[in-house]
């Protein structure tokens, strides 16, 4: 018997067509960026703005209102993880990475809709 070669990893999209553990876990890295850059940047610039309306100075210790949002946004990760996680369960197969993407690439356009309109009440003064 010949010892079997272990299956190429892959990097980029290409790797969540193929089933082992490593190319899905790279799927599901690349393809969470995708889905999670609108609602970062959003994020950022709320932060951001949030501090400025405080008058915090650059490298200054966050306002309270600050503090709140990272934890809410933290616990709004772990409950959006989990519940794609629970959704695809025993649906998802071999070829989970995609199909999770985009359950929580459909969480996160919520989220970024959330998060810009806060946003747009803050700077609409």
């Amino acid at each position: 018997a010949t010892p079997s070669t272990p299956a190429p990893r892959l990097t980029g999209v290409r790797a969540c067509s193929s089933p082992t553990p490593e190319n899905q876990s790279e799927c599901m890295r690349v393809q969470l960026a995708a889905v999670d850059s609108r609602m970062s940047r959003i994020y950022r610039a709320l932060i951001t703005e949030m501090r400025l309306e405080e008058k915090v100075p650059p490298g200054g210790k966050d306002p309270a209102s600050v503090e709140r949002l990272r934890i809410a946004q933290r616990a709004w990760l772990v409950h959006r993880d989990n519940e794609c996680r629970r959704r695809g369960k025993g649906k998802e197969g071999a070829l989970w990475a995609r199909p999770r993407a985009r359950c929580l690439g459909q969480f996160s356009a919520r989220r970024a809709n959330e998060l810009a309109d806060n946003f747009s009440r803050l700077t609409a003064h």
